[in-house]
Formats: C-alpha cells, structure tokens, sequence
C-alpha cells in the first residue's frame, strides 16, 4: 500500500508520481482513464484525468449533446423562412461539421433537427427520414474525422439524396418538378451552408483555445485539410 512515507525521500512530485504509479499499477490498469493516468504519471507528467473521472466525462458529454440540440433547433425555427421546402438554405447545418470535434455533436445534432422537423417540418416524412439523415451524416463525418475537407461532404450527399427525394414525393409531383433538379436544389442549399459556413467554424474553433475550454473541447489546432 501507497502512504505517505514512500514520498518522504523523494525531491520532486514527478518523482513521487512515479513511486505512486510503481505501486497502483493493478489498480489503474483497470479502466481506460486508469491507464491513461498510469501513464502520465509514469512519463513524468502531472495526470490531467482522475481516476474517478467517467462520470465527470459523461456529464461534458451531455451537456455538450443538449447544447448542441438547442443551438440547432433554435436556429432553425427562428430562420423557418428559409430552413424548410425545396429550396432551404437552413443555417443551422453549418454544425454538421461539429462530429469532426467532438462525439457528442452526433446526438445533438440528431435530437437538434428531431425538434425541428417536429415544431416546424414538412410532415412525419421528415420528421423521420430527415432527422434520421441527419444522425447519419454525423456519424459519417465522425467516422472519417482524419480529413477535414470530407466534412461537409456526408450532410451535401446524404441530404440531397434523401431529403430530396421524401420532397419529390411531397411536392415535386404535383408540380411536375422532376426528382434530380430537387435533390440537386436541396444539396446546393446545403453545400452553400456547410461550406461558406461550417468550414470556417470548424477553422476558428480549432485555432481560439478559449472557446475550446469553454466548450469542454480537448484538441489541438490543426490546418485545413490535414491529418491529426
């Protein structure tokens, strides 16, 4: 056991660390953040993450979803105008490329645009096929996180595609508007957003460390287009 007569020789705390590490290796190996403390300690470094730190990560983790959800849902509703109908250029989706930072981003983004779709949408087609798009389209843009230029990509592809052919069925027919020019309509809207927006969000994000910290955000600034 660990007490306080095994630091009473030692000069430093890294040195101390090092003996605690010695000893409480069964004990850190036991969980992920155990191990990831054991080997700060070993390296010598001041350990950033407590052993008891799950429920503290869980709590980030939710508030960063519910934050998240409320920014998008409110941003939709107030800008309804233009947020819905075959022609959207719907400004919340600039925070589709938020799963490229954090995971939380995929279940506020979900429930987000599930809120929005439900207070202010086109029907129960797109209150489950749009909002179930959008879970996907963030999961894919965490999925290859890697590469900063993809991001906009899985929203553009996967809106076009299928929020584009649930408004054919809805307004394209008796219209006699044909199926390819409203997916196309529906992809350049949200092109325009993730690109003339959420790209230089995604930029500014990784580069302000204040707005990193207040968001719970642990990253480090990277340029566009390359690899972590």
């Amino acid at each position: 056991m660990f007490t306080r007569k095994d630091c009473q020789f030692e000069n430093s705390w890294q040195a101390c660390l090092i003996r605690f590490a010695q000893k409480a290796t069964p004990m850190a190996s036991r969980t992920k953040l155990g191990r990831r403390r054991h080997l700060d300690i070993k390296a010598g470094k001041r350990p950033d993450v407590p052993l008891k730190g799950n429920m503290k990560l869980r709590t980030r983790f939710i508030v960063q979803a519910a934050l998240i959800a409320a920014v998008y849902a409110s941003l939709t509703l107030l800008l309804q105008p233009i947020s819905y109908g075959i022609i959207q250029f719907r400004v919340s989706e600039a925070l589709t490329i938020l799963p490229a930072l954090m995971p939380a981003a995929i279940p506020g983004l979900f429930v987000g645009c599930l809120l929005s779709n439900t207070l202010g949408g086109m029907g129960w087609q797109d209150i489950v096929f749009g909002s179930l798009t959008t879970l996907a389209a963030a999961a894919l843009t965490w999925r290859f996180r890697r590469w900063t230029w993809f991001a906009p990509f899985p929203p553009v592809v996967l809106n076009g595609a299928i929020v584009g052919t649930y408004l054919w069925f809805l307004f394209g027919k008796a219209g006699n508007i044909s199926l390819p020019i409203i997916c196309l309509s529906v992809a350049a809207g949200e092109a325009a957003v993730c690109i003339l927006l959420g790209l230089p969000l995604l930029w500014f994000i990784r580069r302000s460390r204040p707005l990193q910290h207040a968001i719970g955000l642990e990253t480090t600034p990277q340029k566009i287009g390359s690899q972590p």
